[in-house]
């Protein structure tokens, strides 16, 4: 996505304005502490930089009843714009359901993913409920494990 002046005016406005509603304009949701990759930046608690370290993620997430049900808080909170994160969002084996249920709950929603599980498939699979936009880190410094 190419942000223009204008689109940037746009988001300043809509930012303004959820701040006058005493709404919360955006969010940014790690679904998962899990990852598939060993990046040497990497702030994740518990991550292993190297392949020869193993890592001590936490890996304790919320159930996909408990995942819907937060997305219901953000809701009354008034969050306009959700980011689904991680570790990796896509590990989560409810990924694509939590999206589903975010978009249809009115969230603009923001992806930051690696990319490592995006097939064709899933890609699809993603497109067709229509994220605001999806993300990778470039350029990647890390080790796939």
């Amino acid at each position: 996505m190419i942000e223009s002046p204008a689109s940037a005016d746009l988001e300043k406005e809509c930012m303004a304005w959820a701040e006058q509603q005493e709404f919360i304009y955006s969010a940014h949701w790690e679904v998962t502490y899990r990852c598939n990759e060993l990046c040497v930046h990497c702030y994740n608690p518990g991550a292993a930089h190297a392949p020869d370290e193993i890592p001590q993620r936490q890996t304790n997430e919320l159930s996909t009843a408990e995942a819907s049900d937060m997305l219901h808080q953000l809701v009354q909170l008034g969050v306009f714009r959700l980011t689904l994160s991680g570790g990796e969002a896509t590990l989560r084996k409810d990924f694509l359901e939590l999206l589903q249920q975010a978009r249809s709950l009115g969230f603009q929603v923001v992806i930051y993913t690696n990319g490592l599980k995006l097939d064709k498939e899933y890609l699809q699979r993603i497109a067709a409920c229509y994220p605001w936009s999806a993300s990778t880190a470039q350029p990647r410094l890390s080790t796939t494990q």
